[in-house]
């Protein structure tokens, strides 16, 4: 009997001391890469359950990644964008001053958790940087099942695009990059037109759409604000995706005024310019806007007039980059 007792106590201790072993064994490697306004973080474990099981919480310019269970870490590299790296538990501590979002995805072989951060830069610095614009990121509203308003021979999608398609390819012939949403005829949500715009810095994102009024409207965000004319949002909002915009709030009036000038100057159009809280613009880190082309372009088509107004919306964001 006492024999069996010694065996199930050594048996015990053995599992015991393995597990210690197995949880001291686990180790995590940390690589960073880092370009203006952009790090990324790779996280690296020979255990697939730590890869598979981490996740991310954001605390103001605080980044928490947590692991499944304790682990040793090994940092590869180091960014001067992360002011402070620190461990506790299972957890790791990333310190990023003027972190504005933050994508995560996986990696099965080999494994790995990647996490890319972006800067937010202040009004000022991106005040100084219009000249440093070389993307352009055109929006065609709608699109697939959403049609939106409908006409004789075409769907406001399809219009949409096809301003979209002119644009780029003026903007194209002034050397400036062109990234689409959508170039083709399909449903995109809202996510999917906010991701193109994830990875990229000096940009404008312009979203085409039509207006149900014979005018143009252009739209820019807007965010609550208090009496005084501030921003009535938390600190922590300030972080949020759905309130990347509030540091280009400025800027994007701006362009919307110089391109809706260009339009009324160049073609006479009516153009109104409105602030309306627009997710998907309030979730754009550049400056943005949302232009409404007048209704009697859908109701009576006229190749030689939508090819003017195409020039003069490129005339008017070269004038807004140059400025």
């Amino acid at each position: 009997m006492q024999t069996l007792l010694k065996n199930i106590i050594v048996a015990a201790i053995l599992i015991l001391m393995l597990s210690s072993v197995s949880a001291l064994a686990a180790e995590v490697s940390m690589t960073v890469s880092e370009k203006e306004g952009y790090i990324r973080v790779e996280f690296a474990s020979t255990e697939p359950s730590f890869i598979k099981e981490a996740s991310v919480v954001q605390s103001y310019s605080l980044l928490k990644v947590t692991f499944p269970s304790e682990f040793t870490l090994k940092q590869n590299s180091s960014s001067k964008l992360i002011q402070k790296v620190s461990q506790k538990e299972n957890s790791v501590f990333l310190n990023i001053d003027n972190l504005s979002v933050f994508n995560t995805s996986t990696q099965d072989t080999p494994p790995k958790f990647i996490l890319e951060a972006y800067i937010k830069e202040s009004v000022k610095n991106t005040e100084q940087k219009h000249g440093s614009i070389s993307t352009i990121v055109i929006d065609p509203g709608h699109g697939g099942q959403e049609t939106g308003l409908l006409f004789n021979v075409k769907s406001e999608g399809n219009i949409d695009l096809e301003f979209a398609l002119g644009i780029a390819d003026a903007l194209k012939a002034s050397k400036y990059k062109v990234v689409f949403t959508r170039n083709i005829d399909k449903y995109l949500s809202i996510d999917d037109r906010i991701s193109p715009t994830y990875k990229l810095r000096g940009y404008l994102f312009i979203s085409i759409h039509l207006s149900r009024a014979n005018k143009c409207v252009i739209y820019t965000s807007k965010f609550p604000s208090s009496p005084t004319g501030t921003l009535n949002i938390s600190g922590n909002d300030l972080y949020n995706t759905l309130y990347s915009q509030t540091a280009f709030l400025d800027t994007s009036k701006k362009l919307a005024d110089t391109i809706g000038n260009t339009l009324k100057d160049g073609s006479g159009i009516d153009v109104r310019h409105l602030e309306m809280p627009i997710t998907l613009l309030s979730s754009i880190y550049a400056p943005a806007i949302m232009i409404e082309l007048p209704n009697e372009i859908g109701v009576n088509n006229n190749p030689e007039r939508n090819k003017k107004i195409i020039n003069l919306i490129t005339q008017g964001i070269d004038k807004f980059v140059k400025e």
